[in-house]
Formats: C-alpha cells, sequence, structure tokens
C-alpha cells in the first residue's frame, strides 16, 4: 500500500538527500503536475535489516525503489553460492533505474547494513513523464548514471590489478559521497565488509585484506569505525591512473 502523497512529500522534504536527481524531481513534481492535472506520483516506505535481500531476482514488483538510508548492492548470484556486485546502491540512488520502466530485474538487491527505503508506482510515474519533463530529464540521467558505473566496472574487471581495482573502487565512493557533501576531513562512510569489497572487485577475502593493508601502511588511506579517510589522494589518484 502507498502512502498519501502529501505524507510521503513531508517525509522526503526534511531529508537530507532530496536535492539528489530523481527525489528533486518527484518532489517537484507535485506542484507542477496539479498544474497539468496529472495525478501526483503515489509512494510509501520500507525498510530491512543488514543481510536481507530485499529484491530478488526476476521478482514483478509495481514498483521502483529508491534508497534512503544505509547502503545496497544489486549482485548476480551464482549455482555454486558466489556473487558478483554490479552495483553499489547509496543513499538517494534507485535500486536500479531500469525498474523506473520495467517490472522486473535479472539481478537481485541486498542490504549491506540497515537500509530505508522508498516504493515509487511505476503505473503513475508513466503519466507523470508525460507531464514533467523534470522528471523524464532526472530518470534519464540515472540510467545514463547506472550504465556509466556498469562500464567503469566492467573496464576494471577485465583490466585492473587488484590494487588498481580496490583504489579506484575507493575513489568512485568518495565521489558519489562528494556529489552529495557528505565528504568532510574525518573522511566519508565506508560500512563495506572485506567480503563486500571482493563481491564488487572480483577478488578473494585475503587478496583485499593484503591489499587494503598495504595501503594503510603506504599512508594512502585508513579505515575505521566504518569510515574511510585517504590521507593521500594524490598517491591514490597514481595508484589507480586516474591522473
Amino acid at each position: 500500500m502507498h502512502s498519501d502523497p502529501a505524507t510521503a512529500n513531508a517525509a522526503c522534504t526534511s531529508c537530507a538527500l532530496r536535492d539528489s536527481p530523481v527525489c528533486a524531481a518527484l518532489l517537484n513534481q507535485s506542484t507542477s503536475l496539479q498544474t497539468r492535472k496529472a495525478p501526483p506520483v503515489r509512494r510509501s516506505f520500507g525498510g530491512a535489516d543488514a543481510r536481507e535481500t530485499i529484491y530478488f531476482q526476476d521478482e514483478a514488483s509495481e514498483d521502483a525503489f529508491i534508497l534512503c538510508v544505509g547502503w545496497a548492492a544489486r549482485f548476480a548470484q551464482f549455482p555454486d553460492g558466489r556473487r558478483q556486485t554490479l552495483s553499489l546502491i547509496l543513499p538517494g540512488d534507485p535500486f536500479s533505474a531500469r525498474l523506473f520502466f520495467t517490472p522486473a530485474l535479472h539481478s537481485s538487491v541486498r542490504a549491506l547494513t540497515p537500509v530505508r527505503f522508498n516504493r515509487v508506482s511505476r503505473s503513475d510515474l508513466k503519466q507523470a513523464l508525460a507531464a514533467s519533463p523534470e522528471l523524464l530529464e532526472a530518470l534519464f540521467k540515472a540510467s545514463t548514471m547506472e550504465s556509466d558505473a556498469s562500464d567503469a566496472l566492467l573496464s576494471d574487471l577485465g583490466q585492473c590489478t587488484s590494487e588498481e581495482r580496490l583504489a579506484r573502487l575507493v575513489l568512485r565512493i568518495r565521489d558519489r559521497y562528494a556529489s552529495r557533501h557528505v565528504v568532510r576531513e574525518s573522511g566519508f562512510p565506508f560500512p563495506l565488509r572485506h567480503q563486500d569489497i571482493a563481491d564488487i572487485a572480483g577478488l578473494t577475502t585475503v587478496h583485499v585484506s593484503r591489499v587494503l593493508k598495504t595501503f594503510r601502511l603506504a599512508g594512502l588511506m585508513e579505515i575505521s569505525g566504518g569510515a574511510l579517510t585517504i590521507k593521500d589522494m594524490k598517491g591514490l589518484e597514481r595508484v589507480a591512473h586516474r591522473k
């Protein structure tokens, strides 16, 4: 069941991520759609515990999902239990832009930490798109960003060493948080376990542990208390071959 649009708007208006592209468009579209005599997009909220699967592969859903709080991951599951993470989902991100337009994904989504998310009615979205160019632009931007992230991950897995993969992963997460104005001198949130990193980078947990220790001893970065602090940005960028 979806919440009353006014109730959902009130909750989103107080959110620190209300200016992220999709969230801002959903908030702003209410006024514009009333002017154009189109119905508002219904939304509701849900939550999950850490390590809980939120969405199962090929599960039909009438809603798209946007993460509000916590971290999640979209992944492919192999018959022997192995996982390949396809994308990290941070606060303000949709689970996948595909769910704005199609009822199912060929991948699953699980919470990496306790999470809270927003369910958005797809049928309402389709009606709203005709009346709200701003919303269409936001969904297109989300789809483009998801495609770019997939290309970057594929390039890393195909061509990069383990050190390069982890350096590039850390810098991409840092960039995403910087765009949300969350990065401070004390670092940025980084609740990933070694297994989570291994699932993203296509490495073993032993290898991940070894590389992270190398980075720490080299004074490049430090992970402590669920936060990551980059100590030597230029050095980490050299490892990642970003500059």
